[in-house]
């Protein structure tokens, strides 16, 4: 037997809250998986944004929570890809949630995901040719 999704969170957040004695003040939808792996960042900017690194700190069925070096603000949204180890990776469109300052000049951003893409999304000439000019740029 299997314990579903959430008879196993609503379990576990009943024993934390019985352990602590207080109510869970956590109560989000679902459950957190702690990570701690970079992954690519791409911001939607009118179909493309700049590609940067950021650092997973967890995932969960509906979102997930990053480190990044730069600001991001509520509502603003973004492509991860997650990989798999026996299937091609996912890729999904994300919108943030929160963002807020953490240590080093870094940003804790929380993001829900919003759909499942069927393809990687494409990133702009200048991210994959950096040597070449941005498109609609002249070659001088």
């Amino acid at each position: 037997m299997l314990l579903s999704q959430d008879r196993l969170y609503d379990a576990v957040a009943a024993l934390r809250a019985a352990a602590t004695g207080k109510a869970a003040a956590d109560r989000r939808l679902m459950p957190r998986f702690r990570v701690w792996a970079p992954a690519m960042i791409t911001p939607t900017v009118e179909g493309h944004g700049k590609p940067f690194e950021a650092w997973v700190l967890d995932l969960s069925r509906g979102g997930i929570g990053i480190v990044a070096p730069r600001r991001m603000e509520t509502g603003r949204e973004f492509h991860v890809t997650l990989p798999s180890l026996d299937r091609p990776p996912v890729h999904v469109r994300c919108r943030v949630v929160y963002c807020s300052a953490a240590a080093g000049g870094s940003y804790t951003i929380g993001a829900r995901f919003l759909l499942q893409m069927t393809a990687e999304p494409a990133a702009p000439a200048d991210t994959l040719f950096p040597d070449r000019p941005p498109t609609g740029a002249s070659a001088a």
